[in-house]
């Protein structure tokens, strides 16, 4: 069971590795609001927060497996709905500004296949947003059994395509596209999730401008691997769908050397084609994928919905 601290003003949240006096001898958790607090064990995924509750949420259990850390499974308690609900413990200004950000970009995005913003704010030295609960778990979960059937794999990049193509007009690129960040909801819809790390477009040059951080390396574009790289555009997101589409089509990644030098040093053309592992694909598929995974930016294809298309055109799986 996670090791919760909990204060005497009811505010509650995962315990870090030091405040359980792990690794380091540091004893005794501390709370922001400087309220004495105490480590406590959290019964499960149906139980509230002991003495947790933010403005009309009443929180639950920790959501694992594609989300970042201080996002929770909760109960709006009006409406009676569940939500995820992400929220800071704002140690610093920076985490409430983190928070900020990202609900502020999320409510600039209305698109079916992106989670939607249901509420955000602040109570206390807490910053928080609220989103649409998705139930049908995520797809990293989904390809530990095995490759996903063609013509699912294949409409999944392509509304994922659309998605990022839509955040992209809206000059909000993801940055961190990959299996743990698409949650399927009750229907099956795949959404993408997690800006955390999300970044506005410069409106000049169609770019960031401050960085582009990496979270897993087996995903990411080799531009992001630069600390400080300054021309990371929409490209970045095509090649975290041409991983996804290759690992859902193959139940492989296409690069499983995380080391920087290497993965610079393989083209996208001697990466192995999908069809030579599952010689049952369509063979557009292998250009499709390699198109996106082309180590030079400019080589992939120049927007979501051109990649959307030719997913569906030249895969024999026809319109959505």
């Amino acid at each position: 069971m996670p090791i919760m601290v909990v204060c005497d003003e009811g505010h509650s949240f995962l315990a870090e590795p030091w405040e359980r006096g792990e690794p380091t001898d540091i004893v005794g958790p501390r709370c922001v609001c400087g309220a004495a607090a105490r480590l406590q064990e959290h019964g499960g995924p149906d139980t509230p927060l002991p003495g947790t509750s933010l403005l009309d949420y009443d929180i639950f259990g920790p959501l694992h497996g594609g989300v970042n850390a201080g996002t929770y499974r909760a109960r709006h308690r009006p409406s009676g709905r569940l939500v995820a609900l992400k929220f800071g413990t704002c140690r610093s200004d920076g985490g409430r500004g983190r928070i900020r950000r990202e609900a502020e970009m999320l409510s600039g995005l209305d698109h079916p296949n992106i989670v939607s913003l249901l509420e955000s704010g602040e109570a206390g030295h807490f910053a928080f947003f609220s989103m649409k609960w998705l139930p049908g778990g995520n797809l990293a979960d989904r390809l530990c059994g095995g490759p996903l059937r063609p013509r699912e794999a294949v409409c999944m990049a392509a509304k994922l395509a659309e998605a990022a193509h839509h955040a992209h007009e809206c000059r909000v690129i993801h940055r961190d596209i990959r299996p743990s960040n698409i949650v399927f909801d009750g229907q099956g819809e795949p959404v993408l999730v997690d800006f955390g790390i999300a970044k506005r477009l410069n409106r000049r040059f169609g770019t960031t401008r401050n960085g582009a951080m990496v979270r897993d390396p087996r995903y990411s574009a080799p531009e992001q691997w630069f600390d400080g790289a300054e021309r990371v555009g929409p490209a970045v997101d095509i090649h975290g769908i041409g991983a996804i589409l290759y690992h859902a089509l193959t139940g492989r990644l296409p690069f499983t050397d995380t080391c920087l030098q290497e993965r610079l040093r393989v083209a996208s053309t001697l990466i192995r084609p999908p069809t030579a592992i599952r010689p049952s694909l369509p063979i557009a598929v292998d250009r499709i994928c390699l198109g996106c995974l082309s180590r030079e930016a400019e080589d992939r294809y120049a927007s979501g919905v051109e990649l959307a298309d030719e997913l569906r055109g030249t895969c024999g799986f026809g319109p959505k």
